[in-house]
């Protein structure tokens, strides 16, 4: 894969922030459960061979000429929502979308996963695709390679509406670098939430002021607390579960080799540039032999590594855990389960940094689902028309229905998961800022129904500490958003941690489950001491030698390095 060219990608980048920054917000889009950025530039080299045909662009305006466009649907989860008459291929989104646009919307199938992927596999190796439809980022790559979908980076400024700006550059243009290539971009994604998986100290404050311990932002301040929690409180340790070590737990260890100055699970750069898997450097020894350091103290309980989900939860739940890693969203679980038993406790979130200061939050994937169209597909504005309905609030056809009516982002025509990433983020600005005194109306960067949602969350906090003693169901989610995720807007030495690759090459594909066991059992040998950390040596060696120096040769030659 070619190499991404910085000196096209960030003027790209630039010139979406500024045009964002000018733009109204007017953003559709939706709260996490727990909770790029490309602009066309004259200057891009387009190889595109459509012409852009209006004259006057209207981001919401009919094609020139009646066009039909060929379309698949992804059956997901919440599909049987829908008002009677209704249905996922037939309703007022679909209907809204023919008439504004002058197109006629014809669904091809749908298919739940894994028959989506199957099917849309088999149009790939036919040659046969729809007009738009959905991928994931390694096939987007291929895609790309194949010459098989339009560069969409002409269309871009003259067809992307202000709302939609607003949710591309939510992320701070993550999720456009990573679709770039050669400083064109070919799809529209839907993008992880920012700080989501950050691993925060969720510590004890009461327990804490009461034995007079510093609040801690290090690996050896949260030693000290966790082993004066232990003396005086009769806890057991940082809990853990079965792979704690596992990058996709999010209540593992992750965080403590991330304080450690080492990068496990992740694709990073070395000093010379090459792409390397941090599991395998030498910083993660280090991080070992520190955990195992900890694990012999008991700042580490002695049995996370077999603890079950409902264990943990239980540890925490019951008081024998004054110190448990997890995100920012960790107070509706299991925080939420504890102040049910003790209505006295207090948990706050804390940042742990490394030894120069800085601390590091694991990010989501900057991409998800990637909409791209069909090359050849006559108008592929048409896809970023679309979302410019689909993401504006005053375009919603059900807007004043009540919500159990309503159909969300499964009856959109390009029905993928596009929304606002920085919504956590914005809800704990904007409730910080009702905290302090503002008004419901000054504030901004989300949708009106989230800030309504602000409002209705700032009026239970003002009912006091013994109101929301009395209701911890929604004590949990304040605890969430106020301490959670203002812990991660706070810190000033908060660096967003992102993989450098996100893809699947052939060899991974074959050899990727049995790496993955191999690199966990070493972890959790060497951090148990049922093995030396000399013992890492052998394990990177193994790991090389079944498959994974060819995994970094695919890696760097797919990113081109």
């Amino acid at each position: 894969m070619a190499k991404v060219r910085t000196a096209i990608l960030l003027p790209l980048i630039a010139m979406l922030m500024i045009v964002t920054a000018c733009s109204k917000d007017t953003t559709n889009d939706k709260t996490p459960n727990t909770a790029s950025n490309t602009s066309s530039n004259a200057t891009v080299d387009s190889t595109d061979n459509h012409s852009i045909s209006e004259e006057v662009p209207d981001p919401m305006g009919p094609l020139p000429e009646k066009v039909t466009v060929n379309l698949v649907k992804k059956v997901r989860d919440g599909a049987d929502h829908i008002p009677n008459g209704e249905s996922l291929t037939g309703n007022r989104w679909v209907d809204l979308v023919k008439k504004q646009l002058n197109v006629d919307v014809n669904f091809l199938w749908s298919q739940k996963e894994p028959a989506y992927t199957e099917k849309i596999k088999l149009a790939i190796a036919s040659d046969d695709l729809p007009d738009i439809f959905t991928v994931d980022y390694t096939t987007y790559m291929q895609l790309i390679n194949d010459d098989m979908i339009e560069e969409l980076t002409p269309y871009y400024e003259k067809y992307v509406g202000d709302a939609l700006k607003t949710v591309l550059a939510s992320d701070g243009g993550k999720s456009i670098e990573t679709l770039t290539r050669d400083g064109k971009i070919y799809g529209v994604a839907s993008m992880g939430q920012v700080d989501n998986s950050s691993s925060l100290a969720w510590v004890r404050k009461d327990w804490l002021d009461k034995l007079g311990l510093k609040e801690p932002t290090n690996m050896a301040d949260l030693a000290t607390v966790v082993e004066a929690f232990n003396k005086n409180y009769g806890t057991t340790g940082i809990p853990g579960q079965e792979d704690s070590g596992n990058a996709r737990n999010m209540f593992g260890f992750e965080a403590l080799a991330l304080a450690y100055d080492a990068k496990p699970f992740l694709w990073t750069k070395d000093a010379s540039g090459k792409v390397v898997y941090g599991s395998t450097q030498p910083e993660m020894k280090q991080a070992l032999a520190n955990m195992h350091e900890l694990y012999a103290k008991g700042v580490l309980d002695k049995e996370f590594a077999t603890t079950k989900s409902d264990q943990f939860a239980q540890k925490v739940s019951s008081g024998k855990a004054g110190v448990f890693l997890g995100a920012w969203w960790s107070g509706w679980w299991p925080i939420v389960d504890q102040l049910k038993n003790d209505k006295e406790s207090q948990w706050r979130a804390y940042t742990i940094k490394d030894g120069n200061g800085q601390f590091y939050g694991k990010q989501e994937p900057p991409v998800g689902e990637i909409a791209v169209v069909k090359k050849g597909f006559k108008h592929p504005e048409l896809l970023y028309k679309i979302l410019n309905i689909q993401q504006e609030p005053t375009m919603d056809p059900y807007k004043n229905e009540v919500l159990e009516n309503k159909i969300a982002w499964n009856g959109w025509v390009v029905d993928f998961p596009l929304w606002q990433a920085d919504l956590g983020v914005q809800y704990n600005k904007n409730l910080a800022a009702m905290i302090d005194g503002a008004s419901k109306d000054t504030l901004g960067n989300m949708p009106k129904d989230q800030i309504e949602n602000v409002a209705r969350l700032f009026e239970n906090y003002s009912k006091g500490d013994q109101w929301m003693k009395d209701n911890p169901d929604v004590t949990g989610e304040l605890v969430s958003r106020i301490y959670g995720m203002g812990a991660l807007v706070k810190e000033s030495a908060n660096n967003k941690l992102f993989s450098d690759f996100y893809g699947v090459t052939p060899t991974m594909e074959k050899r990727w489950v049995n790496l993955t066991k191999l690199e966990l059992d070493a972890f959790l040998k060497i951090i148990l001491g049922n093995a030396p950390v000399d013992s890492f040596d052998q394990f990177v060696k193994d790991w090389n030698a079944q498959g994974g120096e060819s995994i970094t040769k695919e890696v760097n030659e797919m990113l081109g390095e």
